[in-house]
């Protein structure tokens, strides 16, 4: 475990720091990806179980690597004609799929331009562009 633990003086509490779903995000977004080439429908099932990680990171790294996946499964289901239902019941149909994919790439393209700004480099635009041309 990479955590570390720390001691909350307010409560005199041991707590885990980094512990949680949102500090695997980064690898979520790959795991994603591979689900949208070779098996959407469980890409879907693992991005219901850990899309509070997304709602609750406001860390822009993370929720890039995040969205890629996202983006990549929601463009995979959408192109294969699925009909999902989420968590809570709400059933989508390909195209929405396909707009929510669109609207997430958006989001990344964001991310990314602000990052390749301040690091003076393309290398988040270049792994978003990766994804454009997998299906």
């Amino acid at each position: 475990c990479r955590c570390r633990i720390v001691v909350d003086e307010r409560q005199n509490r041991r707590r885990l720091l980094g512990n949680g779903k949102r500090f695997r995000m980064e690898q979520s977004g790959l795991l994603m990806c591979f689900y949208a080439l070779y098996h959407p429908q469980d890409g879907w099932d693992y991005l219901q179980k850990n899309a509070d990680a997304r709602e609750n990171s406001r860390n822009p790294y993370l929720c890039f690597w995040f969205d890629r996946g996202v983006y990549l499964l929601c463009k995979a289901l959408g192109k294969q004609g699925m009909t999902v239902k989420d968590k809570k019941g709400r059933t989508f149909s390909p195209q929405e799929l396909l707009d929510h994919a669109e609207q997430t790439r958006k989001s990344c393209a964001e991310i990314a331009a602000q990052f390749d700004a301040r690091n003076e480099s393309t290398y988040f635009a270049d792994a978003l562009a990766e994804y454009d041309n997998l299906l």
